[in-house]
């Protein structure tokens, strides 16, 4: 009797043990599964815009690239202006510089462009107004004194040409052109040696300049002069800058 109950106690025993190893086991395996499920669990979607959930991706007012074009200084504008009076374009020319005297300040250079662009359009009297308001402002402005007396000398006004031409090389000696001009004046007022030695200095600048070349020969052979027939046609050369 006391044996059989011992047996049943052992087996009792046995059976709790075996229900806490599985219950043990099943705790575990319950623990495990829930640490892969989590570890391969896809990363949340990100939290969506209140104000556009549900109507699809935003479209809000876009940042827009600034097509306003760049201001154009004076110095542009004048620049501009002597690259349209190369290519023949003098009204073009002409609209430039005045926009460029509109914004200020008001240069030589700007002047001495208008008067070349009014030159060029045939406008004689306005193109001379130019070069004395470019002279005024600038009186070390060789350019313009050039292109003044230029003027003087297809008029035939040999004594203006010669005083404003004088200026011009005196400010800015080395520039053939400039001398070549003077010759032209000198020879027009009948100064045939001071022409001699204007076109000297010109050739010795310019070896090239073949006008005055032959203006020299001219010259010194004693023969008489064309420009006081046709003022116009002299070798004078109109300034650039």
């Amino acid at each position: 009797m006391q044996a059989r109950s011992r047996f049943l106690a052992l087996a009792g025993l046995a059976a709790v043990a075996g229900i806490a190893v599985t219950v043990g086991f099943l705790a575990r395996q319950s623990e495990e599964d829930a640490a892969a499920t989590v570890a391969i669990a896809p990363p949340p979607p990100p939290p969506r815009d209140v104000e556009t959930a549900g109507v699809g991706p935003a479209v809000g007012p876009q940042p827009t690239e600034d097509v306003t074009p760049a201001p154009r200084d004076a110095r542009m504008l004048v620049r501009d202006a002597r690259g349209m009076l190369e290519e023949g374009h003098a009204a073009d020319a002409e609209a430039a510089v005045q926009e460029a005297l509109a914004l200020g300040p008001e240069t030589a250079s700007a002047w001495n462009v208008l008067g070349r662009a009014q030159l060029a359009q045939g406008r004689t009297a306005d193109a001379e107004s130019s070069f004395v308001t470019a002279c005024n402002l600038d009186s070390t402005y060789a350019w313009a004194r050039n292109n003044l007396g230029w003027l003087y000398l297809q008029r035939g006004a040999w004594a203006e040409a010669a005083a404003e031409l004088e200026t011009a090389v005196r400010l800015r000696d080395g520039i053939a052109s400039f001398h070549n001009n003077l010759a032209c004046a000198y020879e027009g007022a009948g100064r045939l040696a001071d022409a001699a030695r204007e076109y000297g200095r010109a050739l010795a600048m310019q070896p090239e300049h073949a006008t005055a070349r032959i203006a020299l020969a001219r010259v010194e052979r004693g023969q008489p002069s064309p420009l006081a027939a046709a003022p116009g046609d002299s070798t004078a050369a109109l300034g650039k800058p």
